[in-house]
Formats: structure tokens, C-alpha cells, sequence
């Protein structure tokens, strides 16, 4: 058995930082900003978890998504940071329901109601293609569907992308595609 040996820390401040290849333009292949399941493990939850579970989660995780799953782990929707917003938590108090009792299958967007890119077409596109897509639909993400595997392969969005090609995003506020593009034009 070899022997380690630990070292102080007391004098490093510096995280280390995932690099890139070669630096990221819009023009770069698509595939460079999915958050690609293949090689990351997404975060899930379950339907019957509550959303007050969820909010500490994505907070904790610094994650703004997380897909849902059924008890039995098969994908359902997705629930994002603005489906659990203040004013959708505030309608249901004011139905009666207690926030403990609230749910993440009462916010989530369930799977019949998304939109989802290809991958193999994504590996064909370039960033600028995906911007161009979000813009023309008004979404902010969208999930990439592997269609030979009939799996989720990923998830793009736009916040991501902003922090890949290095755009200023103020991280409290969702920020519009076109906020995105403009910022890409200066």
C-alpha cells in the first residue's frame, strides 16, 4: 500500500476551473453548451416530493431545473425555478392548501407539454442556431431527445448558454433570449 500525504491548504484560494478546448463563439457546434446526460448524471425528483423540498434543492444545487420522475424512476416533466414561483405558490394558499402539503406534481410541466430538440440535428447545429430557435419560440430551455434510443439525452438553456459564452447574466433575474443576443452583438 502506498502512503499519501496531506498538504495545507492555508495558502491556496484558487479553485480549479473545467477548460475549454478552444474558446466558445456563437458559431461553435451546439453540442458544446448541452448539459449532456450522457456525461452528467441530471438531477431528478420525485412527483410526490414537496415543492418547498424542491426549492431547498435547486437552491442548495444552484440549479434552476430538475426532471421529475414517477415512483417507478420513468421521466414525467420537469420543474424549473419559475414554475415555483411566489405568485403560483401564493394561488394555492389561497385554495386552501398549506404550503407543506404542496407538491412538485403541482407545479411541474408535465413531459406531454414540452418541446425537445434532436440530438443527432443539434450535432449538425451550431449555438447560434439553438439562440436562434429559442428566440423565434419565446422558451428559455429545452430538453434533447435522443430519438434511436427513445431516451433524454440532455437539456439546453438559456442561462447556461450565457455563462458558457461568458455574457453577463445577473444570476437573480431570468434573463431574455434577446438580452442573450444583444449582449453577443456588442
Amino acid at each position: 500500500m502506498k502512503k499519501l500525504n496531506f498538504f495545507a491548504t492555508s495558502s491556496i484560494d484558487e479553485l480549479a476551473q473545467p477548460m475549454m478546448a478552444k474558446e466558445l463563439s456563437e458559431y461553435s457546434s451546439a453540442l458544446s453548451v448541452l448539459n449532456d446526460f450522457a456525461k452528467q448524471q441530471p438531477l431528478l425528483i420525485a412527483a410526490s416530493a414537496t415543492a418547498v423540498d424542491a426549492e431547498n434543492i435547486m437552491h442548495q444545487s444552484h440549479v434552476s431545473v430538475m426532471l421529475v420522475v414517477d415512483q417507478d424512476g420513468h421521466f414525467i416533466g420537469l420543474i424549473n425555478t419559475e414554475d415555483l414561483n411566489e405568485q403560483g405558490i401564493m394561488k394555492k394558499l389561497s385554495k386552501g392548501f398549506k404550503r407543506s402539503e404542496l407538491l412538485v406534481s403541482d407545479f411541474m410541466r408535465p413531459k406531454s407539454q414540452l418541446q425537445a430538440f434532436d440530438y443527432k440535428e443539434l450535432s449538425a447545429a451550431s449555438i447560434v442556431d439553438v439562440i436562434n430557435t429559442f428566440k423565434e419560440s419565446g422558451q428559455q430551455l429545452g430538453l434533447v431527445i435522443d430519438r434511436q434510443l427513445h431516451s433524454i439525452r440532455g437539456l439546453l438553456s438559456t442561462s447556461d448558454i450565457a455563462k458558457k459564452l461568458r455574457l453577463p447574466v445577473d444570476i437573480e433575474v431570468k434573463s431574455s433570449f434577446s438580452h442573450v443576443l444583444a449582449q453577443m452583438h456588442h
